[in-house]
């Protein structure tokens, strides 16, 4: 099709534009209507040419169609990154930009609300924390410890996200204690109560301890703390040379009930949760693939959300994906390809919000049967092949699919309807079947690629 080349040319230059208003000293975002305008032509170009077209030219053309739709996505994305404000095109129910327009309170309420399950990672970090924390307040009631908040202090610098996280923080930590008591030891004998000391150098250990500490690792960390603690409280009172050796005790303490907590709660972290949340999030894009064909083959006005429930499961994914890189199952060399097994629930969420807002005020009736019939097929095999990555990453088993499944365009049963009533049918019933069809099979060969 002739206005193809001219379609992309202007995506390309898009994506010129976005890239260059992202980097400094570089004037504000402009709204990309010459893209809207070619996208335009290029739709009514389709229409146009229908009497001559073929299965793979009605899939390439639609394929076209969502480069071009992903390229607006892009430069919406980087005006508002740049500082720009929401254009009204995506200013609806449902648009990818839908958070620009919701309060503060509203979307931090919605953050949390998403994450109150027991299969958030995050909400079985703060469940664990707050264990370990009431345990050691319990202990240190029991035992009378002196100064027993550097108990909850050790628990929250030493405890990790997983049970072999925090015993690989534990040993470092313990030396670093007793490294760091040995040093304030010595200058407790140096300077023999000068005050004016003290006073010197507590923020000197303290910007070292929160500058060069976490980069250094659970070692450094605890040893410039032991000594900021025994600096601060030597200004406060006596020196009092039990500090370094209560300050150990706590470490001790703090760092075996941490352990102790990450071993009897969730002991694996992300690592024993991120393949149950990616199967789950592919297990609600499945059923998401034909709920969205329904309605696209049946339209009707109100009803549920088709994507919230795979929406909400990409939320949990993402979360548990982010602590994951932050463990150390994540670097033991047998990280699977999670991004490849992500890759057809994104075609899911993406690609059937992008199909429902074009058609969300749409008032035509519904398809033909047969061509509904034939979406319906095509669903079904979408959603197949995504329950069956999911039970690959279940069951731990490569499925052996093919690289790439899908149906030749030629083969595939909604473009052979939209070729075959391209003069007899309405021009948008077929351009509709055409880029379904791309959706749904974009999702088939992610799907089987991620499987195989």
């Amino acid at each position: 099709m002739p206005g193809a080349p001219a379609l992309l040319r202007h995506c390309a230059d898009s994506l010129r534009r976005t890239a260059s208003s992202l980097r400094p000293d570089v004037g504000g975002p402009e709204d990309e209507d010459a893209l809207s305008a070619a996208l335009a032509a290029f739709d009514e170009e389709r229409a146009r040419g229908l009497a001559r077209a073929t299965p793979g030219r009605l899939r390439q053309d639609a394929v076209f169609r969502q480069v071009a739709e992903g390229t607006l996505v892009a430069a919406e994305a980087g005006r508002l990154a740049a500082g720009g404000r929401l254009s009204a095109a995506w200013d609806y129910p449902g648009s990818p930009f839908a958070y620009v327009g919701v309060g503060t309170a509203v979307w931090w309420w919605r953050r949390l609300a998403v994450r109150l399950t027991p299969t958030s990672v995050l909400f079985r970090n703060a469940l664990r924390l707050s264990l370990a924390l009431a345990c050691a307040r319990l202990l240190v009631g029991v035992l009378e410890l002196p100064h027993g908040f550097w108990v909850l202090l050790a628990i929250l610098s030493l405890m990790r996200t997983s049970a072999a996280d925090t015993r690989a923080a534990l040993v470092p930590g313990v030396v670093g204690t007793v490294v760091g008591g040995v040093l304030a030891t010595g200058m407790l004998l140096a300077v023999d109560g000068t005050t004016a000391f003290y006073a010197a150098f507590t923020p000197v250990f303290l910007l070292v301890g929160l500058t060069v500490g976490p980069v250094l690792g659970p070692a450094w960390t605890q040893g410039v703390v032991t000594v900021v603690l025994v600096l601060v409280f030597s200004q406060v009172a006596p020196p009092d040379w039990d500090l370094p050796a209560v300050r150990l005790l706590t470490v001790l303490i703090g760092g075996g009930i941490g352990a102790v907590a990450s071993l009897l709660a969730w002991p694996r972290g992300a690592a024993g949760q991120l393949r149950r949340d990616i199967a789950d999030f592919l297990t609600r894009a499945a059923a998401a693939c034909p709920a969205v064909t329904a309605r696209l083959a049946r339209p009707h006005a109100g009803g549920v959300d088709e994507l919230a429930a795979a929406r909400r499961a990409l939320f949990l994914a993402q979360g548990t994906y982010l602590q994951y890189h932050m463990e150390a199952a994540s670097r033991d060399g047998r990280d699977l390809p999670w991004e490849a097994f992500t890759l057809p629930g994104y075609a899911v969420v993406a690609g059937g919000a992008m199909m429902l807002a074009r058609r969300r005020d749409d008032d035509r009736p519904p398809l033909p049967p047969a061509a509904d019939a034939e979406l319906t097929g095509l669903a079904g095999l979408a959603a197949a092949r995504c329950l069956a990555t999911a039970q690959s990453l279940r069951s731990e088993r490569p499925l052996g699919l093919a690289p790439d499944d899908t149906p030749p365009a030629e083969a595939s049963g909604p473009l052979r309807w939209a070729a075959g009533h391209a003069t007899s049918a309405r021009a948008a019933d077929v351009l509709l079947v055409a880029e379904a069809e791309a959706w749904l099979a974009g999702v088939v060969r992610a799907a089987g690629a991620a499987a195989r």
